[in-house]
């Protein structure tokens, strides 16, 4: 909303997650200083885990350390993009741009 435009910036975020979470190849590939960004992504550990669970059978303790940073990532990430969805809706009206939407 604030920018009134997404896609250029979507698909900036999209291609680096996609580059860096190992969805062309396998993190562990990167150097050492790569690996460390992508673990910083979620997408990072959801890959991990769908490839566990689909192609090795792990059972769901197993898949323990995954869920539980995704749990984590939703805890920090989902307040963080409700306020800034809130923060841009105020921006909106106080510009008058909101009846774009």
């Amino acid at each position: 909303m604030i920018f009134k435009r997404g896609d250029p910036i979507n698909m900036l975020f999209m291609s680096t997650s996609e580059l860096f979470g190992g969805v062309y190849f396998p993190v562990a590939v990167l150097p050492e200083w790569l690996q460390t960004v992508s673990h910083l992504l979620p997408i990072t550990y959801s890959l991990n885990g769908m490839r566990h669970a689909l192609l090795q059978g792990y059972s769901l303790g197993e898949l323990a350390p995954e869920i539980g940073a995704l749990v984590l990532f939703s805890a920090v990430l989902v307040p963080a993009s409700l306020l800034a969805f809130r923060y841009a809706v105020r921006k909106a009206k106080m510009e008058g741009t909101l009846v774009h939407y």
